[in-house]
């Protein structure tokens, strides 16, 4: 028998430090769902799978970080956020296309 053991943590971040974690998560969410709206809208090119039936191309993961520069040019804020968060919000959106399209 194999004993887990957990420890909790609880953090109170100062005012500052909760302004840049709400940025921050924003950023990821705007990001996230920019690209999601790309999808949706066969920017990325759309495949036919059962039954005749037309869906949207799931784009590899490195598409998506590669589609991060086109959205940072039109959106200049996102140029002081952290890089690797922004790319792991799309690597989370990556996996849940290729699990909403599985099935």
């Amino acid at each position: 028998m194999q004993i887990v053991r957990a420890n909790k943590f609880r953090l109170y971040p100062s005012a500052k430090q909760k302004q840049i974690l709400h940025e921050i998560f924003g950023s990821s969410r705007f990001v996230f769902n920019q690209v999601l709206g790309m999808i949706q809208n066969k920017e990325f090119g759309q495949v036919k799978i059962k039954q005749n039936k037309v869906v949207s191309r799931i784009p590899a993961q490195t598409e998506l970080i590669n589609s991060l520069t086109q959205i940072k040019e039109n959106h200049q804020f996102l140029y002081s956020r952290p890089n690797d968060l922004l790319q792991s919000s799309l690597s989370d959106l990556h996996a849940a296309c290729k699990k909403f399209y599985k099935g």
